[in-house]
């Protein structure tokens, strides 16, 4: 069977696969978001904090966002399109059975998250998908050099900053090996630097046009201070002021409500209309002849402010109250899966319909079965790349690819307490991983 043939083999049976869960879900599954970037696309508006790609995704291929199962079989199509490059790209590495590919073509498509996930209306399905093509064509590029393969790459690291500006972490990966590679690290990041440059311009210019501002993610001051306000009933007791006037007005407001309005378990999004605090200051600098959009801007200047005193004055209660709350809650999802809401197909127009499936006990299960062999596998790559087994040694082309997803996972380890973002692309990088080491292992073990 030839190279494409291969390719087209696996990609049409991993449709298939998300094919059967859309009709099993009767609907496609969604999440707080979801109906906000359908919104999106449908007044073919911006938004502080929804990045633009997804949003334009959405209207292009969803003809104004009115079909919407087209973006959804899109994202589906593209996930298995990539994941069956990678497939093969392992089987001819390794020189692998095709027997045994089957079962890492599995390991793609027996976690329950990411098969729900792949055909979700959230960015985060995309964005995965093109991570996972950033490191094919980059592996690609560094056993051909063919320059073809890197202008892919840096379109790939493209598209990720339009869908999340976390994407920048490729470009950091792209200027590191720059510096690695004395000989040609400036043209590395240079290329990097242009294309995040790019994306900046582009992106910025289109916002000041419309909000007169250049910050592309405007919003992140009112999620630092939402978080840092878990602290409020520390900073009441101990009636804490700043040096910064501005500041201290906004303190002596927390400090004159119910401290339960910035309780970590109260909500998970306590932003706008959950939040007195917030729709306090909005309002305020609306009366002040301020359009709505100005008076978020100067809204999250503020409360931005605020959360960074509070932090820098209190770090270790910061760490005990929020992270460290935030963390246990993120590896409690790696374990237990959670509801599925999606929406049903003839209700999809107005979203407002919805139906909830309850995971029975077999879903459960089979949820925590998945988890623990992925994190058994993963155990075995850092058990092996410390000690270096015999016949389990990690070749330095597969170290390019473990770098670059742990890059990933760490980065969105470290950065997943600061934002109420999702664990699906951690999930995505711990499939890679296992992928790779039954690979190089069957590989090892045949030469032994």
């Amino acid at each position: 069977m030839t190279y494409f043939k291969k390719w087209a083999f696996y990609t049409v049976l991993s449709v298939l696969v998300h094919v059967v869960v859309l009709i099993v879900s009767q609907g496609f599954w969604v999440e707080l978001d979801s109906p906000a970037y359908i919104d999106l696309a449908r007044t073919r508006s911006l938004s502080f904090c929804k990045p633009i790609g997804y949003p334009i995704f959405l209207f292009l291929l969803g003809i104004g966002a009115k079909y919407l199962w087209i973006p959804v079989f899109v994202q589906l199509l593209a996930r298995s399109a990539v994941t069956s490059l990678i497939i093969c790209y392992l089987q001819k590495q390794y020189q692998i059975k095709p027997k045994k590919v089957l079962f890492i073509w599995l390991i793609f498509h027996i976690e329950p998250q990411q098969l729900y996930y792949n055909t979700c209306i959230m960015v985060e399905s995309l964005l995965l998908t093109t991570f996972l093509a950033q490191w094919y064509l980059w592996q690609q590029y560094l056993e051909s050099n063919r320059k073809t393969y890197l202008y892919g790459f840096l379109a790939c690291i493209g598209v990720g900053l339009y869908l999340k500006p976390i994407a920048i972490i490729s470009i950091a990966l792209l200027c590191m090996y720059g510096v690695v590679r004395i000989k040609s690290r400036y043209r590395y990041i240079m290329r990097g630097m242009t294309v995040y440059g790019i994306f900046y311009i582009s992106v910025g210019t289109l916002y000041y046009w419309r909000y007169n501002t250049f910050d592309t993610d405007i919003f992140r001051g009112i999620l630092l201070w939402n978080n840092a306000s878990v602290l409020t009933p520390v900073l009441k007791q101990d009636n804490f002021k700043s040096k910064d006037s501005t500041v201290n007005l906004v303190l002596e407001d927390m400090y004159s409500r119910d401290v339960k309005e910035f309780a970590y378990g109260q909500d998970g999004n306590r932003i706008f209309g959950d939040s007195g605090l917030v729709q306090q200051y909005v309002q305020m600098r609306m009366s002040q002849s301020k359009d709505y959009r100005l008076a978020i801007v100067e809204t999250n200047r503020i409360l931005g402010r605020t959360a960074w005193v509070i932090i820098t004055q209190y770090p270790i209660k910061f760490i005990e109250k929020y992270l460290v709350v935030n963390v246990k809650n993120w590896l409690s999802g790696l374990w237990l899966p959670h509801d599925i809401t999606y929406l049903v197909p003839e209700f999809i127009a107005t979203h407002k319909y919805t139906k909830t499936y309850k995971l029975n006990t077999f879903v459960y299960v089979w949820h925590s079965t998945v988890k623990l062999f992925l994190l058994t596998l993963l155990t075995l790559v850092i058990v092996c790349k410390i000690i270096r087994c015999k016949g389990f040694e990690i070749d330095p082309s597969a170290n390019s690819i473990l770098h670059f997803i742990w890059l990933y996972v760490v980065m969105k380890v470290v950065l997943h307490p600061f934002e109420y973002r999702y664990i699906h692309p951690v999930l995505g990088g711990l499939l890679l991983l296992s992928a790779i080491f039954v690979a190089q292992r069957n590989n090892n073990l045949r030469n032994l």
